[in-house]
């Protein structure tokens, strides 16, 4: 039976596009895995305002029971500009962070903060955070930023280029047959 006397033949267009959003969202994770310190500017000052707030996502599953999942955001502002500073987690079903609460209390008892933002977000209000420093030692550093969004940029790139795989060797059976040949000789 060919693939184009399917029933399922014009579903394989799905294929297409799941490929190429999740390998756009892989390609958008990948800058700031090339972020250095030369591409970040030190904003230095005293802290005027911190707190952790919980923020809770309705999520509902396909029988439409809802399983919330909560987000853990420490907000805090520096005296000496007016930006909002976030750093967040997700936390599941827990209503705390351990990781957030120890940040909030060093950032509290700390003389001179340091936030490392990025050059081109300079004129943003809510910058993202690089890394954060507390009276000369770090607290978040870029390696750790880093290291949390690499999985993600390569799951969406593997995950769009195996679906592309699958939609035009679905859609062009004869010529994947011969690339596949081609590559094994």
């Amino acid at each position: 039976m060919s693939i184009k006397n399917n029933p399922y033949y014009d579903r394989i267009y799905y294929l297409m596009i799941m490929g190429v959003m999740l390998f756009g969202f892989g390609i958008y994770n990948i800058p700031p895995l090339w972020k250095t310190h030369s591409d970040l500017v030190p904003l230095k000052g005293s802290l005027r305002s911190a707190n952790i707030f919980i923020i809770t996502h309705p999520n509902q599953d396909k029988l439409g029971f809802e399983h919330p999942s909560q987000s853990v955001q420490l907000i805090f502002y520096l005296s000496e500009y007016g930006k909002k500073f976030i750093v967040s987690e997700n936390v599941g079903n827990e209503y705390y962070s351990n990781r957030l609460d120890k940040m909030l209390k060093m950032l509290r008892k700390a003389r001179e903060i340091t936030v490392w933002i990025d050059k081109d977000q300079l004129s943003e209000l809510a910058p993202e955070i690089y890394q954060l420093d507390k009276d000369g030692k770090t607290i978040m550093d870029l390696e750790s930023i880093k290291s949390e969004k690499r999985p993600k940029a390569i799951f969406f790139i593997l995950g769009g280029l195996i679906c592309l795989g699958l939609f035009f060797g679905l859609k062009y059976p004869e010529k994947a047959r011969n690339l596949v040949s081609n590559w094994n000789n």
